[in-house]
C-alpha cells in the first residue's frame, strides 16, 4: 500500500504513483482528512476506551451503548482465582 497526504493548491492536482506499479491496475481514493493532515500525529491507542470515545461522534456512541446495554454486568465483586482457573480435574 502507498499513502501520500498532501494539500492540493491547484484545480488539477497530480498524484505521483510509484514506478513499480506502472502497468498494473491501481485504485486511487481521494477524500479530505482532518485538519493538520500533513502533520505527524501520535498513534491511537485503541485499548484506551476514553481516547476512542473522544474520536467517536456522540450519536455513534449512543448507538453502541444501545447495542451493548443488554450485555452489561457488574464485576465489582469478581475476583480472579488462578488456582481455580488452572484446576482441570
Amino acid at each position: 500500500m502507498y499513502r501520500q497526504i498532501f494539500i492540493p493548491n491547484e484545480r488539477n492536482s497530480h498524484v505521483a504513483i510509484p514506478r513499480e506499479w506502472y502497468g498494473q491496475e491501481v485504485e486511487v481514493i481521494v477524500y479530505p482528512v482532518s485538519e493538520g493532515a500533513g502533520e505527524e500525529k501520535s498513534p491511537v491507542d485503541y485499548a484506551d476506551i476514553q481516547q476512542v470515545l473522544k474520536m467517536t461522534s456522540k450519536k455513534d456512541v449512543q448507538k453502541i451503548k444501545k447495542i451493548f446495554a443488554n450485555y452489561r454486568f457488574d464485576m465489582k465483586d469478581f475476583k480472579f482465582d488462578r488456582d481455580e482457573a488452572n484446576n482441570y480435574d
